[in-house]
């Protein structure tokens, strides 16, 4: 992935760096991906009860908003 060879120290800090960042990565994904799920849900029960969908809408803004949190930490994540 890098455009030379690293030798010694610094390359083994570079290569942990990668390792390290694209578990992170991955781990977001997989929150992300379950937050989208639980929105998809909330939609539905939203629809389901027209009488009390209002309950739903702050579960609904909150996951939007830790969703949205973890697209900006995915986008600064290395690699």
């Amino acid at each position: 992935r890098f455009g030379q060879v690293w030798v010694g120290p610094s390359g083994m800090i570079a290569f942990a760096a990668e390792l390290l960042g694209t578990a992170r990565k991955a781990r977001l994904e997989k929150k992300q991906q379950k937050l989208l799920q639980h929105e998809e849900w909330l939609r539905a029960e939203k629809q389901k009860w027209d009488d009390a969908g209002s309950l739903y809408d702050g579960a609904l803004r909150r996951a939007r908003c830790l969703r949205l949190q973890y697209e900006e930490k995915m986008n600064f994540t290395f690699p």
